[in-house]
């Protein structure tokens, strides 16, 4: 009431007056006749009206509701003419209405305060084109219009010729009803995903209800491409609001044959559960015309700022052969990806493949893309692991600890390495000596450092075992396992696995200690101090139970037998090192056209450093064996007395002398400028070339170890080169095998066998080779050396911006939901990035090694991926590979093609050599609501069609 008392005083002093003064603020030579608008013509029906009569008696709570809740603002470009008797305001040029969290945009506005009803549309101009056609929006609803008549009181609404955006998709109408609850009811409705005025594809029904913020139902409706009706409708039909919110429902299952296995399959059909914004499962399943089937749950989740992940559960069971005949495979798989986001200290973080080792080779199928299968097959190699950490602190001395579990397998051998669990708690280092916090070192025994480090593990592997039949050569007569073979992984097993594991605890002190010599020397001191527990000890004993030691002889075919005392054991080792190191640095003066200098940097590093030998009885680490090898040589071999491989003291006492150079080139340019000053810029030549090794003053023989060489460069800022080689400085002799006897060993053919060994003589030394029983023996090694291995890889990216394409684009791009860009984040490759006209990776890898006088290996890899932009519109890629040593092109060898049809989109996939040949076409619709709406052609190695 108070409301129109305001407008009734506001609208006597302007009366009269108040064209003439609005008038002058006109925008533009538009006029509207407030009688001659449509809107007084236009019937308003009983439903917008406020039924109450204006005297007729309601309590006070119906009276409240029918008053205006909130303030009503407006304005007008043009003019605003208010008739006071008859309540009305009309509004005329670029008219505004705010009321609440309503909004309507108009040509033309008029008010009408008794009835509460606001009425707009737009007006033709000079040309006849209607302009400021009607634009109303309701929070984040936003619906554009021919006309609006709007009940502020009753919050009903009839439309004509609306358009609106439901999430992703588009409805518009000829006549529309809204009612207060946000529905709305369209009459000669189409709904579509493409923003077109003439979309590339609409549903068409003669009714449409908008559910609120639910979903858009539909009467009998027809399927449109282009305008053209196709013979493609259902009797009705529920879309999606938003794929911002997350529907339940049925998921349609794809067909096919597998004629040489299966027969035909309904795959990967079930039920979609929308838990909630952040987390969803889905329940698949496959059935086979031959009695197989499967099953599938898959699950995404996510808490924003926090973590996210997904997982993933499949069971398979496949039947083959004829009645009768027929026989069962049973096959599971595991998959699980969490990923925490850095906060706070505390790190939960798993990644898990495990399952059967004949999963892969037998169901693995193009659930997730045909190529992600075919990586599947081709792979051995799955890799599992969990972990947790954390820190905090004593007395400001931070401590981290961390407890996980591994897990790598191997699904063509079978073997299966667990570590289970694996904790670690660690000591930062710190500084006792250096006195308060943060202040520099001003003497050289204030770089004092030290830290600790507790490590625990329990490893348990089913791969052979030399120590099930064997220890360090000498077979076992009291073996607890009857051969060497792979163990199955399985619980049948688990008491056996669980003797076999390696078990431990151990402790690391690492002590350091720098200064400075001579101003331009660094000299470095270490010193590590180890020791590991262990919960069972061994005793050996020869086949006269006798205690095994240095004073025992044995034949390599002489049985041992095992003593093991449960309880705990330790074993302790330390080790000390320096090592002195500076930088020299030459300089060139070349002062040519663009080079001006090059610079040569040298990092050589001598140092000393000493392991004891801690074999000896009186540490009760080992114990001694005298056994005669195959060539008739005695050899001392060191029984560890603990089953665990790790972590071992040392056996022998090393003093070495270790020595290292690298090398780097860099080269002082002038840089390209368009100023008369001269600038220059540092490009890198070589990035490192080096070499390593050490001499062992202790050894009795082959004193000087291998020397590593390594190199590692980039030309022309697109060509990375690696090169890495193992260099043996000693010969290789070849001696026929002789018997415990000394007389030759012949083959079953009659050939004689032969054993090869390194020998204490430089590979420049004579060819000559003369054993200490008289046997002259065929020499390998000349020059420096002998090349044990060697590694080249060159590669190169033509486009090195395509590296930043993915996670941040994929995280802003509107079109894809949640579960998609998890999937694109664990495979870039699935991502089309139309912002990069181009490129190309292309890496080249040449692998040789060569042990002895057996014959060398020798593999030669060529791999290369890349795009193209053919248009805006048309992209295709390439990813391929040659193996020259096999003369064959690599399974991984695809061509993809993407075509952007607007609101369509088109992928082909096609490889078209190798063992998995496939091709596949996709052709569906780009918003994520209606990703089901798809066209599919594809073509497998395992499938006859779909």
């Amino acid at each position: 009431m108070r409301l129109s008392c305001l407008l009734l005083v506001f609208g006597c002093i302007l009366i009269g007056t108040v064209v003439a003064s609005y008038g002058q603020n006109r925008r533009d030579s538009v006029r509207v006749s407030p009688r001659s608008s449509a809107l007084d013509s236009l019937k308003r029906p009983s439903l917008l009206r406020d039924t109450t009569a204006q005297g007729a008696q309601t309590d006070s709570l119906r009276k409240q509701s029918r008053e205006i809740e909130t303030s009503v603002t407006y304005s007008a470009q043009d003019s605003i003419i208010l008739d006071v008797n008859g309540k009305i305001a009309r509004l005329y040029g670029q008219a505004k209405i705010n009321y609440g969290d309503i909004a309507l945009d108009a040509e033309y506005i008029e008010i009408n305060w008794e009835t509460g009803i606001v009425e707009a549309q737009g007006v033709k101009d000079s040309t006849g084109k209607v302009v400021g056609a009607p634009v109303f929006t309701e929070g984040s609803q936003k619906y554009e219009t021919e006309n609006i008549q709007y009940n502020i009181k009753t919050k009903k609404a009839i439309i004509s010729g609306v358009i609106t955006q439901q999430g992703e998709g588009y409805v518009r109408g000829t006549d529309v009803f809204k009612d207060p609850y946000d529905n709305l009811y369209i009459k000669g409705a189409i709904y579509t995903t493409c923003n077109l005025p003439n979309p590339h594809f609409h549903i068409a029904a003669r009714k449409i209800k908008v559910v609120g913020n639910k979903q858009v139902v539909s009467g009998p409706f027809n399927f449109y491409l282009n305008g053209i009706p196709l013979p493609l409708g259902l009797p009705f039909g529920f879309f999606p609001y938003s794929s911002e919110k997350r529907k339940s429902g049925v998921i349609v299952p794809t067909y096919g044959e597998e004629p040489t296995n299966r027969g035909f399959f309904l795959r990967q059909g079930g039920y979609y559960w929308a838990m909630s914004d952040y987390m969803d499962m889905s329940f698949l399943g496959e059935v086979y015309s031959r009695g197989g089937w499967g099953l599938n749950v898959r699950s995404a989740y996510t808490k924003k700022y926090a973590y996210s992940g997904s997982l993933d559960l499949r069971f398979n069971r496949q039947s083959t052969g004829d009645e009768g005949f027929k026989s069962r495979t049973d096959a599971f798989w595991i998959s699980w990806s969490h990923s925490p986001v850095s906060k706070g200290t505390g790190r939960f973080s798993a990644s898990v493949n495990l399952g059967s080792t004949n999963y892969n080779s037998k169901f693995a199928y193009a659930g997730a893309g045909v190529q992600n299968d075919i990586n599947r097959r081709i792979s051995s190699s799955f890799t599992s692991s969990i972990s947790y950490s954390n820190s905090f602190s004593i007395k400001n001395l931070p401590v981290t600890y961390s407890a996980s579990a591994r897990q790598d397998m191997n699904t063509v051998t079978g073997i299966v390495n667990t570590s289970l669990p694996e904790f670690n708690i660690s000591l930062n280092r710190f500084y006792p000596l250096k006195g308060k916090s943060g202040s520099s070192s001003k003497y050289f025994w204030q770089t004092l450092n030290m830290a600790y480090q507790l490590d625990g593990y329990n490893r348990i592997s089913n791969s052979p075992q030399s120590f099930a039949t064997s220890y360090q050569g000498l077979p076992i007569s009291n073996a607890y396992q009857t051969n060497g073979d792979t163990l199955p992984f399985n619980f049948s097993n688990a008491g056996l696995l669980w003797k076999r594991a390696d078990k431990g605890v151990t402790h690391t002190i690492p002590v350091s200690m720098t200064m400075k010599l001579l101003k331009y020397l660094s000299m470095n001191y270490s010193f590590n101090y180890k020791e590991t527990w262990y919960p069972q000890k061994l005793t050996f004993y020869d086949a006269q139970n006798r205690l095994i030691n240095s004073d025992l002889s044995f034949n390599q075919g002489d049985s041992i037998r095992i003593d093991t005392a449960r309880g705990f054991a330790r074993s302790s080792s330390y080790s000390a090192s320096a090592s002195l190191t500076t930088n020299i640095y030459g300089m060139f003066n070349v002062h040519g056209k663009r080079i001006e200098a090059i610079r040569h940097r040298m990092v050589p590093s001598i140092g000393f450093s000493f392991t004891p030998d801690l074999s000896p009885d009186k540490f009760g680490f080992y114990q001694i064996a005298m056994v005669q090898d195959s060539s008739g040589e005695m050899t001392k071999v060191r029984l560890p007395r603990f089953s665990s491989t790790s972590n071992l003291p040392s056996a022998s006492l090393s003093k070495s002398i270790t020595f290292s150079l690298s090398n780097t080139l860099e080269a002082k340019i002038k840089a390209k400028s368009d100023t008369a000053k001269v600038k220059y810029e540092k490009v890198s030549l070589l990035d490192n070339f080096g070499f390593s090794g050490s001499y062992n003053l202790a050894a009795d023989s082959l004193k000087l170890s291998n020397i590593s060489i390594s190199a590692r460069t980039k030309l022309f800022k697109k060509v990375d080169i690696n090169f890495t080689s193992t260099l043996d400085p000693y010969r290789m002799v070849q001696l026929q095998s002789v018997d415990a006897d000394n007389n030759p060993v012949f083959d079953s053919n009659g050939n004689p066998v032969y054993i090869q060994r390194r020998v204490d003589e430089f590979a420049w030394r004579s060819s000559r080779y003369t054993s200490n029983t008289g046997r002259v023996g065929k020499v390998q090694g000349s020059s420096l050396g002998r090349i044990t291995s060697l590694n080249l890889s060159i590669s190169t990216s033509l486009n090195p911006n395509a590296s930043k394409k993915t996670t941040e684009k994929v995280d802003k791009d509107p079109t894809l939901d949640e579960q998609t860009k998890q999937q694109i984040k664990a495979n870039p490759n699935l991502y089309v990035d139309f912002d990069i006209p181009w490129n190309a990776n292309v890496a080249y890898n040449f692998n040789y090694s060569k042990d002895g006088f057996r014959a060398s290996s020798v593999v030669q890899t060529l791999t290369f991926n890349g795009e193209v932009k053919l248009t805006e519109k048309w992209r295709i890629g390439v990813t391929s590979g040659y193996d020259f040593t096999r003369n064959y092109v690599v399974n991984t060898t695809a061509i993809n093609i993407f075509r952007d049809l607007h609101c369509w989109q088109m992928t082909a996939n096609w490889a078209p050599f190798g063992s998995y040949q496939y091709y596949s076409i996709d052709i569906q619709v780009k918003a994520s609501m209606l990703k089901d709406l798809k066209l599919s052609r594809r073509r497998t190695w395992y499938d006859q069609g779909r």
